[in-house]
């Protein structure tokens, strides 16, 4: 049997290795079946790599964001970067999380025409009232759950990271990327709290940079000059935005509860690019439901103040979950019926008396209808305990991502570019190291 691979091994190994045979001749050939299947079988069929073991080559890189917040699938500042990856005679391009510390990327995703499910840069709820926090928002990717690692404990976490698009237009204008009187072009309200004509350029750049590599990116931040985009509401706890002058909401997003877990609900309808999807964000578990996966929905625990949206939802297998959101305000309850009836879900609040189901109802009439299986009795706090298999739950998070990252944007408003700690900041979330510009 051709031993060669056992050159391949670190010094130490080859000797642990070379003892076993020495006793057992017959060993050597499940060692080499073994090196065969873990550097043939399970890497290759991987779409997502977490760690790569080289720094990715400069020439490359075709766009990359530089020092950005990331609040999954890790939660740290990284680089968000779009470059080649040899694959034969051809490239193909890719999209990796990279550490900043060493440039070797952390995540890598191939395949993105395919890979990636839903892409869309998102307000951030209880800053869009605030003029001064009008440039923050996130940029999110969901992937297809065949282009995760085959490894059955691997995170299935989309990317989630915020952009500040204030800090990143700051950076173009220093790096001469920008002209110094390119503002100066554009009137824009200081005290307007939509995004301002050179940071909707911003987006439509960072856009074109994305679908040159097969990703549509959605935007549905408010802004009149490229983008028609329009708050038919805008509160601390909920806003609902038309695009194109629709006459009904293209996204509505509120504040509520999973369980003990705080977080907003996303409905986005659908558009040229995506389906329609209802999603739990931001701090993980992150939750995406298809529209079309959503069996029925239901209201209960409603109050003169709040009311709850109770889903059956299909899984990957088929199998149909209950999810429970929360201390809804019920100034939103038409906004969200209006999308639950313009969907044809079926709405199963009410017993055939005409009285609120309880969630004890609830999940008896699930299990009438289908396979449901009403074996979590608990609240939402012991569903996160035992989440879907295809919502791997990761680590709770806590704190504020945008207290965070306008701490130091704030200051430098106030203070100048004079000061350190800001130019620092500033620098962090640079972006356009290097960047390709479509005509």
């Amino acid at each position: 049997m051709e031993t060669d691979w056992l050159l391949q091994l670190p010094a130490e190994l080859q000797e642990q290795v070379s003892a076993v045979v020495q006793k057992d001749e017959s060993s050597l050939e499940v060692f080499g079946n073994l090196y065969e299947y873990l550097t043939n079988g399970v890497v290759k069929r991987r779409k997502v790599q977490t760690v790569e073991d080289k720094v990715i080559p400069p020439e490359t890189i075709i766009f990359e964001i530089n020092q950005i917040s990331f609040v999954s699938p890790v939660r740290k500042k990284m680089n968000l970067t779009l470059h080649l990856i040899q694959n034969g005679e051809s490239a193909s391009p890719a999209l990796s999380i990279v550490n900043p510390a060493n440039n070797i990327p952390e995540y890598t995703f191939t395949d993105l025409e395919k890979a990636i499910k839903l892409c869309a840069f998102l307000p951030v709820l209880g800053s869009t009232t605030n003029p001064s926090k009008r440039g923050v928002c996130y940029l999110c990717c969901w992937m297809h759950d065949e282009f995760y690692p085959e490894d059955s404990t691997a995170s299935k976490d989309p990317i989630v990271c915020q952009l500040n698009l204030d800090l990143i237009k700051k950076q173009k204008l220093r790096n001469g990327e920008l002209p110094a009187n390119f503002e100066a072009q554009f009137f824009h309200a200081k005290n307007s709290v939509i995004i301002d004509p050179v940071q909707e350029r911003i987006i439509d750049h960072f856009q074109r940079q994305f679908k040159m590599c097969g990703i549509s990116v959605i935007n549905y931040l408010p802004a009149e000059s490229l983008f028609k985009n329009s708050y038919s509401l805008n509160k601390d706890d909920a806003l609902s935005i038309t695009i194109n002058g629709s006459e009904t909401p293209t996204i509505i997003m509120v504040n509520c509860h999973r369980g003990s877990k705080e977080g907003v609900l996303l409905f986005l309808e659908e558009n040229s690019v995506n389906p329609a999807y209802v999603i739990f964000g931001f701090r993980k578990p992150i939750l995406v439901f298809p529209i079309t996966r959503i069996i029925r929905a239901s209201y209960s625990n409603i109050t003169r103040l709040t009311f709850s949206l109770n889903m059956s939802v299909l899984n990957n297998k088929d199998e149909q979950r209950h999810h429970e959101f929360s201390m809804i305000d019920e100034k939103y309850y038409n906004m969200i019926d209006g999308f639950i009836k313009a969907h044809d879900i079926t709405d199963s609040s009410f017993t055939n008396d005409g009285h609120e189901l309880t969630k004890t109802d609830l999940i008896e009439e699930l299990a009438v209808v289908g396979d449901f299986k009403p074996e979590i009795a608990g609240d939402d706090d012991d569903d996160d305990d035992d989440e879907d298999e295809d919502f791997k739950e990761g680590q709770e998070e806590s704190g504020s991502d945008v207290d965070e990252e306008y701490d130091s944007a704030v200051q430098s408003e106030n203070d100048g570019d004079a000061d350190q700690a800001d130019s620092e900041e500033e620098e962090d979330d640079g972006v356009f190291n290097r960047a390709i510009e479509i005509d």
